[in-house]
């Protein structure tokens, strides 16, 4: 049997299966992006106009992964370059140990 794409889809529907807010949704609508029925009270999208619009979008591209120079800071942080600080203070026990 074969399975159809539904013709429209619910707003709700549109925000789960593409990621997008609500107030997106209506964006599109309001620009032409996406188009829409009513039906009642019910706004239904087009589910082919949103898939148009989703295949119009440029594809993403990504740089190679840049070599992380360190910075002054961490240089500084280095253990060679700290002094032993003194050990941390737990939950309870706010005040420091009398000997």
């Amino acid at each position: 049997m074969l399975e159809e794409k539904p013709y429209c889809r619910s707003t709700a529907d549109i925000r789960f299966l593409f990621g997008i807010s609500r107030s997106e949704i209506y964006r599109r609508l309001g620009t032409g992006e996406f188009r829409a029925i009513k039906v009642g009270r019910r706004t239904l999208v087009i589910f082919s106009s949103v898939e148009e619009y989703f295949d119009r979008l440029p594809a993403a591209t990504f740089s190679p992964k840049r070599q992380v120079v360190k910075s002054q800071v961490e240089i500084m942080r280095t253990p060679q370059n700290t002094a032993r600080s003194a050990p941390a203070r737990r939950r309870g026990n706010l005040t420091p140990n009398s000997n």
